[in-house]
């Protein structure tokens, strides 16, 4: 199995700390005056910073518990005494705390600082501690993803995925109108026997915010429903991202994408509420920003905007024209099969654009209005190829 990169035990410990008091804000922050949180948030920053300029020692689940309650001593020397909503944030993060135990982290061993021994302890099954969310979203993309493909297409066709984590000093990202410390890209490191998508999220950690947590299971399926699985059906390698950008995946697979962390976020909420509802808020987070990244009307609008616009087009254009003699139901069904198939395909990035021109024409036009909905999706595919 290759190798695979991960943030420094530094940049983790930075990561870690800033991300525990988010996700507590994320669920209290309601209850919390704005000044108080602004206070608190430097108190914690003071923190990470030192902790991203290798200005701590030791492990990582002992930095956290220590920086916690000297924060909370900080907090109460300031304010005489501690809010009911510091209080709600401090146990939150405390309760967190107490599930990031490095002794129980692959087998005991222990990250050290050593970045070549601690990448493998990061990436083994039980080595996800620290860096909680990016994990939990990987595998619930990784979940639905699968899913959804076998659904339509056999096994044979799944990739290897590996998740990676890249630590920045600062914010790269590109999503118009949206403040975040986080992005992710895929890149494909096929073998002659084994196609394998490599999925690395970058992250700033001394930048990283609410809206971050809250994107992140947005972005970790985008990567993994639109670009893992991406022209898996090739006998070839598969070539890394071109100049020309793809619309299959960037816009018919990414609004397909915001569908199913509705459908995820319906399932979660009817186990537990409380869960539903900071899913249903991740999916709103995802909704807002592949609507921005679709828009013509930004100024200025995202790079990729014209062909995410047109993907996310075709999908609406051909899912109203199967409707036209199919049921709902059968004209989504209709609908997933032929994006995973336009998905999966080995065409390069060219004859995608091309692709999705002549089905916009094709579904516009009604040309095969009549035809049975098992031949519509394959006859569609070849007047698609040209």
């Amino acid at each position: 199995m290759p190798t695979v990169q991960h943030m420094p035990l530094r940049d983790r410990k930075a990561y870690a700390l800033r991300a525990a008091f988010h996700d507590a804000v994320r669920n209290v922050a309601a209850r919390l005056p704005p000044e108080q949180l602004e206070t608190l948030e430097t108190d914690i920053q003071d923190f990470v910073t030192k902790a991203f300029n290798g200005e701590t020692n030791g492990r990582l689940d002992h930095f956290l518990s220590d920086v916690l309650n000297r924060v909370e001593k900080i907090s109460e020397l300031k304010s005489k005494e501690i809010s009911v909503g510091a209080e709600l944030i401090f146990a939150a993060m405390r309760e967190r705390f107490e599930h990031v135990a490095c002794d129980e982290c692959d087998r005991g061993i222990i990250c050290d600082g050593n970045d070549e021994t601690d990448m493998h302890i990061v990436a083994a099954e039980t080595g996800d501690l620290c860096i909680n969310e990016i994990k939990e979203s990987f595998h619930v993309a990784n979940q639905l993803s699968s899913t959804f493909y076998l659904f339509y297409w056999n096994a044979a066709h799944l990739p290897d995925l590996m998740l990676e984590t890249i630590s920045l000093s600062e914010t790269t990202s590109q999503m118009p109108g949206h403040n975040l410390a986080v992005n992710a890209m895929t890149y494909y490191d096929d073998r002659p026997d084994k196609k394998i998508s490599r999925v690395q999220v970058r992250i700033a950690p001394l930048q990283l915010g609410r809206e971050c947590i809250a994107a992140l299971p947005y972005l970790l399926l985008h990567e993994v429903f639109c670009h893992g699985f991406q022209m898996a059906v090739t006998s070839r390698r598969r070539l890394n991202k071109e100049a020309v950008v793809d619309p299959v995946s960037e816009g018919m697979m990414d609004s397909l994408a915001v569908d199913l962390l509705k459908e995820y976020a319906t399932k979660i909420a009817k186990a537990d509420p409380s869960k539903g509802e900071i899913a249903y808020r991740n999916f709103a987070e995802g909704r807002s920003i592949h609507g921005d990244r679709a828009s013509l009307d930004r100024e200025p609008y995202f790079p990729e905007a014209p062909a995410v616009y047109l993907g996310t087009l075709v999908l609406e254009t051909i899912r109203a024209f199967y409707m036209l003699d199919s049921t709902i139901e059968q004209a989504e069904h209709d609908v997933r099969a032929l994006a995973s198939a336009l998905n999966l395909a080995s065409w390069d990035y060219a004859s995608r654009l091309e692709c999705l021109s002549r089905l916009l024409k094709v579904s516009s036009a009604h040309v095969i209005r009549n035809w049975s909905s098992c031949f519509r999706i394959f006859a569609v595919i070849e007047i698609a190829r040209g």
